[in-house]
């Protein structure tokens, strides 16, 4: 062997043994665990109705009064969004759900009011002063321009005003409705 390939051979040789170690005793390696992810500890707000949940939007609003009509229509007197298009969608005020769809109206972005929902499903004439507990909610438009409980978030209500209905995290107001 030449001085040159003997070298060549050494250096070889020296490479490879520190790429697979020297023999010795190895010293353990701690084997790596997964990284874990901690618990959210902000509370998520539940789903609605449509088991969508709720979107943020601290500039919405919602407020309806007390009326009397023909129980066709209602009027909201104040909806204001800033998230995007919306709608004011009209519920039963359901104590233990959050109530059936009775009508939905348009609502754009810094649109104040007032603003009359049609209801597709008229409130009967009863008896007593209020014939119809309802509840007005503010849902951001998922996009498509139509009203659907299932694809359209309800918007949250961030002014820590809280009522007792079941959507109470949500932008909402309870009305009655009087029909002549």
């Amino acid at each position: 062997m030449t001085k040159t390939t003997t070298l060549l051979a050494i250096a070889a040789g020296t490479a490879l043994l520190a790429a697979c170690g020297s023999g010795a005793a190895e010293t353990p390696v701690a084997p790596v665990a997964a990284p874990q992810v901690a618990p959210a500890t902000t509370a998520q707000a539940p789903a609605t109705a449509g088991g969508v949940t709720p979107v943020s939007d601290p500039g919405a609003t919602i407020d309806a009064d007390d009326q009397s009509g023909d129980g066709r229509t209602v009027v909201v007197r104040e909806a204001r969004i800033s998230g995007g298009p919306g709608w004011v969608v009209i519920r039963t005020d359901d104590d233990d759900s959050d109530g059936r769809v009775l009508g939905s109206a348009p609502v754009q972005p810094g649109q104040s009011g007032p603003i009359t929902v049609t209801l597709t499903e008229p409130i009967p004439a009863g008896t007593g002063d209020d014939d119809g507990d309802l509840t007005a909610v503010l849902h951001l438009d998922d996009g498509d321009g139509v009203f659907d409980e299932r694809a359209d978030p309800a918007v949250l209500d961030e002014d820590g005003d809280r009522d007792d209905s079941p959507g109470d995290d949500v932008e909402d107001d309870d009305f009655d409705v009087s029909v002549d």
